[in-house]
């Protein structure tokens, strides 16, 4: 995966969008989609299961917060905080 071209956060009336973009607009954070989208892959699971499931493997975190749009989303969200 590579970076777009043009962000069109940049072009947005919410104009601070653009730093917060920016800031994560990074080879690093690139290369972290690149893997998180091999191991999806990898395990046919979605790259948000693949995130949730890392995210609830760091010391600490008891209560990961989901920001589903639609109800496949939550469903998709639920099934890997089940286990599935």
């Amino acid at each position: 995966m590579t970076a777009p071209p043009a962000i069109r956060a940049s072009r947005s009336p919410r104009r601070w969008l653009v730093g917060i973009v920016s800031a994560y607009n990074t080879e690093r954070t690139w290369s972290i989609l690149d893997e998180l989208f091999a191991i999806a892959e990898e395990t046919s699971k979605s790259p948000a299961q693949v995130a949730l499931n890392w995210l609830l493997q760091r010391p600490g975190v008891t209560a990961p917060i989901i920001g589903a749009r639609n109800m496949e989303q939550l469903e998709n969200n639920l099934a890997r905080a089940a286990g599935r």
